[in-house]
């Protein structure tokens, strides 16, 4: 416990907090440290000593020779030197200290921000309105595409063939596009008709319609003799206007959304058959011991986002013997697209914390991508709601299935 407290007061230093470092140390480096340091007479006094001699004294030198657009590899055999190549902007970086046959090894790597993030807003009717026509075509393709999926045989509930699965899938999710699409064609109408009646003004004024002069006198009917009559006719107009969907919708947020849901539906229909049953086991983690809660919020949000979601079924499996750590089994259709989008470094960083707090996930017997994920800033330590939600997890998996991956909306394999 000392000991790692030592070490994470090294994060404290400026060049380090400057760079954004995270320092990840084996246990068998942390013993390795504590024997070194340890001094029944001198105590904490020695530990501090060894730590600055064997950990800090070589990070520090390694930093001050190179600059930050240069990329790091491993080193090995208590030696800092690593391949190096050119990059660009740095986001993070992660020293890793081990037991090597003379001392440590550290090796510093650079992790690249390629954060995983939901569909950009369509703003304008410019926007929005070739969007939704693309959604329109994506509908219809599928729509042709149904019977086609259908195989022979009986569905038994019990014991669907991956293709039944995919058929059944598609056929549920074809009315859920329908309706979404049309409530947002309907809201862009409401939009447009809003925007349209909003320079009625009464005749001979300049001003808009005021409610003062509704309803000066009865429905004229057609028989506009007068201003007031006038008046009424203009207020008949404005009562039967276009009033959108029976829901509230967000146009710029939620097309987006739904072209990333058609693409994806699309792709689904169109994936090659023997990719339907795919298994991908995955590793969640984290280096720090005191990360654990969070890991362990972060591997039940995965799970509920992959249960239940177009076929895929997830499972956490028990492993009491393992510390900081969960394994997920993730199966179904693009079980791998689902896993492989989460997989790489989860930054967390608390105010007033000098360096982020790093989650990892990969797939088992693969290394960890090199990237950061995502980044979660927050103001306290709120375990439930440290990580994204379940729809913005589902979202970013729609959104990473991209126009080459899904084929257009015509394309069948």
């Amino acid at each position: 416990g000392i000991a790692r407290h030592l070490i994470s007061d090294v994060l404290q230093r400026d060049g380090l907090v400057r760079r954004q470092c995270v320092l990840n140390t084996t246990p068998t480096a942390l013993d390795w440290i504590i024997d070194q340091g340890y001094n029944p007479v001198l105590g904490a006094r020695a530990l501090r000593r060894a730590i600055e001699k064997e950990l800090t004294r070589p990070i520090a030198a390694f930093l001050a020779a190179n600059g930050a657009s240069e990329t790091l590899s491993p080193a090995s055999s208590n030696a800092l030197n690593p391949e190096i190549s050119s990059a660009k902007t740095l986001d993070l970086m992660l020293i890793e200290i081990d037991r090597a046959a003379n001392g440590l090894s550290v090796a510093v790597r650079r992790l690249r921000s390629d954060q995983t993030t939901l569909a950009v807003a369509a703003e304008s009717d410019e926007e929005i309105t070739p969007l939704l026509s693309e959604c329109q075509q994506y509908i219809e393709a599928l729509t042709i595409l149904l019977p086609q999926l259908k195989k022979g045989g009986q569905f038994n509930p019990g014991r669907l063939s991956p293709e039944q699965t995919r058929y059944l899938l598609v056929q549920d999710e074809l009315p859920r596009l329908r309706i979404w699409h049309e409530e947002l064609r309907e809201a862009l109408r409401a939009r447009q008709h809003s925007a349209a009646i909003g320079t009625i003004s009464r005749p001979g004024k300049t001003g808009s319609v005021s409610s003062r002069t509704i309803r000066r006198k009865g429905p004229s009917h057609g028989n506009v003799v007068s201003r007031s009559a006038a008046d009424d006719e203009i207020d008949d107009f404005l009562e039967s206007r276009f009033d959108g969907p029976g829901r509230e919708v967000d146009l710029s947020a939620e097309t987006p959304s739904l072209i990333a849901r058609c693409r994806w539906v699309q792709h689904v229909a169109s994936m090659a058959n023997h990719k339907l049953d795919a298994s991908v086991t995955i590793r969640v983690y984290s280096f720090d011991s005191s990360c654990h809660g969070y890991v362990r919020k972060f591997a039940e949000r995965l799970i509920e986002t992959w249960s239940d979601e177009l076929g895929l079924e997830s499972t956490l499996l028990d492993e009491p013997d393992v510390e900081n750590g969960h394994t997920i089994v993730v199966k179904g259709i693009l079980a791998d697209h689902y896993a492989r989008i989460e997989c790489g470094y989860h930054a967390m960083l608390l105010l007033g914390m000098p360096s982020p707090k790093l989650l990892a996930v990969h797939c088992v017997n693969e290394d960890i991508p090199e990237r950061i994920v995502r980044r979660r800033v927050m103001e306290h330590r709120n375990i439930s709601n440290c990580w994204p939600t379940v729809r913005e997890l589902r979202e970013s998996a729609w959104s990473a299935i991209n126009v080459e991956d899904s084929q257009g909306p015509c394309h069948q394999k």
